[in-house]
């Protein structure tokens, strides 16, 4: 079987060298017939190199076949380990290109029947890693400002659920969180809507405040927040009558006070909520809003 093969190898090398040599002058290997070009060449050296090619691959040793197939699949599982990292990481086009090279080795080693369970596998992973990257680039489309993955992405989807996903300044729609910095303590920095006029605002602004708080110190996604720190910002005027976004003041509420807290008690309930605030963390308004 070797001797066969290495005499279908040495005629590959006679039929593609004859090839070359003749797509640059045919008439030096084709000494036959009156047509003597590069049709005729390719016609009968590269039919011969092909024919070459498929006849070694057909008579070769299945010892040889296996081997292959189990570099493919060593080869695949790799890729589809590299894949779900990815995945796991939310870098989910990394996860798509490395799973679709995964298929392909793990089809190169069909012989092998585990390959072809895996391959089944495999597809079902990467229609879930497709189906994450688009929710991913809607997530995009909707103006977050914090990236995908991270603790400040779930801390911010809380506080799109409660601010709102965007408000209105100057007519306008901008988004409603400005900034988070995550630590010990998650700072929060978000417009409220419209300008302070009313106790009502008053009222609505420490409802938020304290749905807010529930929402991220009752979220096992957010046990690392320590501490929450809110700070709301506001459309006031100014000493010359013009209307200017301000800071309205600063909330803050540490886990150890807020893991004692029966929450239904205080939800919707502003005044008891802004009395433990003031007692138990921090409660501070601008010097106009105390007015």
């Amino acid at each position: 079987m070797e001797t066969i093969n290495t005499i279908l190898v040495l005629l590959f090398l006679i039929a593609f060298m004859g090839m070359v040599i003749g797509l640059i002058r045919p008439s030096l290997v084709i000494r036959w017939g009156e047509k003597r070009n590069r049709g005729r060449v390719l016609l009968y050296y590269g039919v011969g190199a092909i024919a070459a090619v498929i006849l070694s691959a057909a008579l070769e040793p299945d010892e040889v076949k296996l081997e292959r197939a189990r570099k493919q699949f060593e080869r695949g599982t790799k890729l589809l380990s590299t894949a779900r990292t990815a995945y796991d990481s939310q870098n989910y086009q990394t996860a798509i290109d490395s799973a679709d090279e995964a298929i392909s080795a793990l089809k190169s080693a069909k012989l092998l029947n585990e390959a072809s369970s895996l391959v089944v596998r495999t597809q079902a992973f990467l229609d879930s890693a497709k189906v994450a990257l688009e929710k991913q680039k809607e997530e995009e489309k909707e103006g977050y400002t914090t990236k995908p993955g991270t603790l400040a992405r779930i801390v911010e989807k809380h506080g799109r659920h409660v601010f709102g996903k965007t408000v209105r300044r100057d007519g306008k729609k901008v988004a409603s969180v400005i900034s988070i910095s995550i630590g010990y303590t998650a700072d929060v920095a978000y417009r409220e809507d419209g300008s302070w006029s009313s106790k009502s605002t008053r009222e609505l602004l420490i409802v938020h405040t304290g749905s807010f708080m529930e929402r991220v110190f009752t979220d096992p996604a957010c046990s690392e927040v320590q501490r929450i720190r809110l700070r709301p910002y506001f459309v006031f005027t100014n000493q010359y009558g013009h209307p200017v976004e301000a800071q309205g003041g600063a909330f803050e509420l540490d886990r150890k006070v807020a893991e004692k807290l029966n929450w239904n008690h205080f939800r919707y309930n502003a005044p008891a909520f802004e009395r433990l605030l003031k007692t138990e963390g921090r409660f501070q308004l601008h010097n106009a809003l105390n007015k």
